[in-house]
């Protein structure tokens, strides 16, 4: 992936529905992870059905209702 097409932000990453979902967008993993758990809670968090990840320019396809086609930029 080129540089340009990075955001600098990670959104989480639903493994059932492939795309981003609940509108994350956060600077660090360890951040989404978090607003992820403040969305849906500890419980439906720990399993494995969502990942974070990376956001791309070119994800726009995969954006949720929250995200819509804007990205945040650092």
């Amino acid at each position: 992936m080129k540089s340009e097409n990075k955001t600098g932000m990670f959104g989480i990453w639903s493994l059932a529905q492939k795309r981003f979902i609940f509108g994350i967008q956060e600077p660090t993993k360890s951040k989404a992870w978090k607003a992820l758990k403040k969305e849906i809670g500890w419980h439906g968090a720990k399993y494995g059905n969502f990942k974070a990840k990376p956001i791309s320019i070119n994800h726009t396809e995969h954006l949720g209702n929250g995200l819509g086609a804007e990205i945040k930029r650092m």
